[in-house]
């Protein structure tokens, strides 16, 4: 299998990746919060989101603490 073939195959499964998360739609919210609580985010806060995978937790974290700057997702 090529670099362009295993590329091609997980930018596939990311497309869809989210919408097959196994836990309820409350989850991503309830525990977004817990974090960003554990964390004691605020809105001037500098964020990264190292091992973030498609950003589900980083846009939910995003939505709640409203930060000034972009978050900075590494996956």
């Amino acid at each position: 299998m090529g670099r362009r073939d295993v590329r091609d195959h997980y930018e596939g499964l990311a497309a869809e990746y989210d919408e097959h998360w196994v836990y309820g739609p409350e989850y991503i919210p309830w525990m977004s919060g817990r974090i960003a609580e554990a964390l004691t985010l605020g809105p001037d806060d500098r964020i990264a989101d190292i091992g973030s995978g498609t950003g589900l937790f980083a846009r939910e974290v995003a939505r709640q603490v409203q930060p000034r700057h972009p978050i900075l997702c590494v996956d």
